[in-house]
């Protein structure tokens, strides 16, 4: 495993055995760096053990006789004491000499073995670096590394080694790492409710702002902004000091409170022994820890074969009954885990500002109360807080099945700090009677969906063919139509329509200086500015979108090339960005086609 800022100056090395492991490190200016991951067989002192031995060092011969010039680094377990005399340790010396390598030891004052074991109290140091001279300064510079998380028999080392990296400026800045998530359905909601309520109370209220009625003001905006950002800070510190958290992906799912309970008893026990370095103290304590060591594995061990017992249940029974779309879905649950999730699982994400549904749903009165008061002046001054001009675009495979590698088969989900949407839902519910649609637009709407423009397609042709009419279609997609949006075309249809001024305003500016970037397996790309477009994820986009292309189907309708149901016309019919166009001849089809193309043109849809 590399960091991902070294992953430019990386490359494999192939090695021929799979007790050794080696990647090329390339060194600006200096010699390259050969590191090499290397696992000797155990040493039972038979012959059969020294071959084998003896065959991982000819696959590390090979390895610095194929990269002349580079230095070179060789760590991991082999299985041999430097101070012991037989064989193995006398081959091993051979080598290093010959390819004049150096045998790092521990630095002083540090303990002096790697592996131990509990059973039989036994105590040895078998895992080594051997280095080029150059990279080191002294001969004593392993470092052991004691950690109370490693359950591994082995202790881990390391070795600090000279090397010159020359970042390029088109490295990719890495993102802000959230390893921790808050546990909500363990916490104490009475207790953050009160700490909360006397977090705001502390706050500085800017009376004038709140108060100001008017039009147009832009004195007051910094103190907005200076409110918002409180509010935020508030909800963090109230969520720290009483929510638990765990880091993301910390525990399995089969993970249960009783092995939690086993491995901080198992902590203690090591951090006795830590403290305690003369052995004749040491016995009581470290029979203690070799106890409750293995009993910690083996209740690791039996939940995750329980865990598989209950899936495998779980699957046989899903079989017999026959209920295929349980299975499949149970299955992938369990194998099918991918970095590409599904759209669903990012809803509640936070956005920049780690705010998440959580704490506005339990913050109480006092914080809906400043939220009111809050967004009242916001409306009245036309502002929104910079984070709600900024988004994470999060890119969602839309078929997992299709081509990964094209940027085509992505969705760009925009995510956006939790209460920008709470204020796009004021909105929608303060003018909501301004962004209606035609009826003929089954998309983004209440009580209608697919299945209802499913419906009216087919009934219109079989009444058609029914009654001896020949019926020409057409089916019309528009290319990343939510990207394409021109938000001064969308401003003019809301004045149009007689949208009140305020709301247009707070639109303007919410998508003015708009900011996005990308997030992808764990980075974030650099911010770019977004000059057109409604975001994919957004509260209110479904609806202006539909506002955007509600003139494609009024154009359509007054054509005069339309086709009707006794008095209505079903000449067209829309789902989100869909199109499909019907008439009884085709003449009149490629009319209304030529009308779609020159919306299209005027509007930026394609």
């Amino acid at each position: 495993m590399i960091r991902n800022n070294l992953s430019k100056f990386v490359i494999p090395v192939i090695t021929g055995s799979p007790r050794v492991t080696a990647l090329r490190l390339f060194n600006v200016g200096s010699q390259d760096i050969v590191v090499c991951s290397v696992y000797m067989p155990w040493n039972n002192y038979t012959d059969e053990h020294l071959v084998e031995f003896v065959y991982v060092l000819g696959c590390l011969q090979s390895i610095i006789d194929r990269h002349t010039g580079c230095v070179f680094v060789l760590g991991g377990d082999f299985n041999v004491g430097r101070c012991r005399h037989n064989h193995f340790n006398d081959v091993l010396q051979s080598f290093c000499t010959s390819y004049n390598l150096c045998w790092a030891e521990p630095v002083n004052g540090s303990i002096h073995y790697t592996f131990h074991s509990d059973v039989n109290d036994q105590y040895s140091l078998i895992d080594h670096f051997i280095c080029s001279p150059l990279l080191i300064d002294s001969v004593k510079c392993t470092h052991i590394l004691i950690d109370g998380a490693n359950t591994s028999d082995h202790l881990a080392i390391s070795l600090a080694v000279t090397a010159k990296l020359q970042a390029k400026s088109t490295a990719i800045p890495k993102a802000p790492d959230n390893f921790v998530k808050l546990q909500w359905d363990k916490a104490d909601l009475n207790l953050y409710h009160i700490v909360l309520s006397g977090l705001l109370s502390q706050l500085t209220i800017p009376t004038e702002a709140l108060c100001c009625t008017a039009t147009d003001c832009q004195k007051h905006l910094c103190a907005l902004q200076a409110y918002y950002s409180d509010l935020v800070s508030c909800l963090h510190v109230a969520a720290n000091k009483v929510v638990p958290n765990v880091k993301v992906n910390y525990h399995k799912h089969w993970w249960k409170e009783e092995l939690d309970r086993l491995k901080q008893r198992m902590y203690r026990g090591h951090d006795n022994v830590a403290a305690v370095w003369v052995p004749s103290w040491r016995c009581n304590i470290n029979s203690y820890r070799t106890r409750v060591k293995p009993k910690y594995k083996n209740a690791v061990k039996l939940a995750a074969q329980n865990a598989d017992a209950c899936l495998n249940d779980k699957l046989l029974n899903y079989m017999c009954s026959k209920d295929t779309m349980s299975f499949w879905k149970a299955r992938r649950k369990r194998f099918c885990i991918s970095k590409l999730k599904p759209a669903q699982t990012i809803n509640g994400k936070s956005g920049d500002n780690n705010i998440i549904d959580e704490h506005i749903v339990f913050g109480g009165n006092d914080l809906v109360v400043h939220m009111c008061l809050l967004f009242n002046s916001m409306l009245r001054h036309s502002f929104v807080p910079s984070d709600f001009r900024f988004g994470l675009i999060k890119p969602v495979l839309k078929d997992k099945h299709g081509d990964i590698t094209s940027t085509d088969m992505y969705r760009p989900i925009t995510v956006t700090p939790v209460m920008s949407k709470l204020i796009e839902l004021v909105l929608l519910q303060s003018y909501g009677d301004f962004l209606t649609s035609d009826n003929l637009q089954f998309g983004f709407k209440k009580e209608t969906g697919c299945s209802h423009a499913l419906f009216t397609l087919t009934e219109s042709v079989k009444h058609f063919a029914n009654n001896g009419t020949k019926v020409h279609c057409a089916f019309l997609d528009a290319s990343k139509a939510f990207d394409k949006v021109l938000l001064n075309g969308l401003y003019l249809k809301l004045i149009l329509r007689g949208a009140p001024l305020s709301f247009i305003r707070i639109l303007i500016t919410l998508y003015t200086d708009l900011q996005c970037a990308v997030v992808w397996n764990g980075s974030t790309g650099y911010r770019f500015d977004v000059k057109c477009g409604v975001r994919q994820g957004g509260v209110l986009s479904p609806y202006l979108f539909s506002i955007y292309v509600d003139d494609w189907i009024k154009e359509l309708r007054h054509s005069g090339h339309d086709i009707h149901v006794g008095m209505v016309f079903m000449g067209c019919i829309l789902y989100a960005d869909d199109l499909f166009c019907f008439l009884e001849s085709c003449y009149g089809l490629q009319k209304m086609a030529d009308i779609c193309s020159n919306y299209g043109h005027r509007f930026d849809i394609k």
